[in-house]
């Protein structure tokens, strides 16, 4: 299933299990998978796998904290930058399995960063490489800075760049 979805999440655990499904039904279908997140919900992403017997090794885990940063030049995503870092993470990727399934955090490392405006390019590229490339990309967004209208601008843009939303999102 190709497709760029999005994950809203309240709790952690919440956010890991949906995480774990989304990649899990990737390695039942023979699909690597990539996690892109912050240190802790990468680790907590990986054990969550790991713990539900799945093949780790099918398992790419990148910060992406150090990600956001290769991708920024001059605090703006550089989209032949940006580009060749997911061409890059899809063909290693490739090496683990026979497609690839992608759950990112940049994106709203972005947005809490206020680079919201640079977040959107980011997910802009991924659904062109989306055209190119057959891949699933899965974003992870908390709904904590959304509450009260808070970021309430960047609700429509980020549902408007996305196929598609696992569970209950902002409104």
């Amino acid at each position: 299933m190709a497709g760029h979805g999005l994950v809203f999440w309240n709790e952690e655990r919440e956010l890991v299990c949906s995480v774990a499904g989304y990649l899990a039904d990737g390695f039942a279908q023979g699909e690597a998978g990539v996690v892109v997140a912050t240190a802790p919900h990468a680790h907590a992403i990986a054990t969550e796998v790991a713990g539900r017997g799945l093949d780790t090794r099918r398992l790419l885990v990148m910060d992406a904290g150090q990600l956001m940063q290769t991708i920024l030049v001059d605090g703006r995503v550089c989209p032949d930058t940006a580009g060749r870092v997911l061409t890059g993470v899809v063909e290693l990727a490739h090496t683990r399995g026979d497609g690839v399934r992608i759950y990112g955090e940049i994106s709203d490392l972005l947005c809490v960063h206020g680079k919201s405006p640079e977040a959107f390019t980011l997910e802009r590229l991924a659904n062109d490489v989306l055209q190119r490339v057959p891949l699933t990309i899965l974003c992870g967004y908390p709904t904590a800075p959304f509450a009260g209208g808070a970021r309430a601008s960047c609700l429509a843009e980020i549902h408007g760049l996305h196929s598609h939303v696992i569970g209950e999102g902002p409104s």
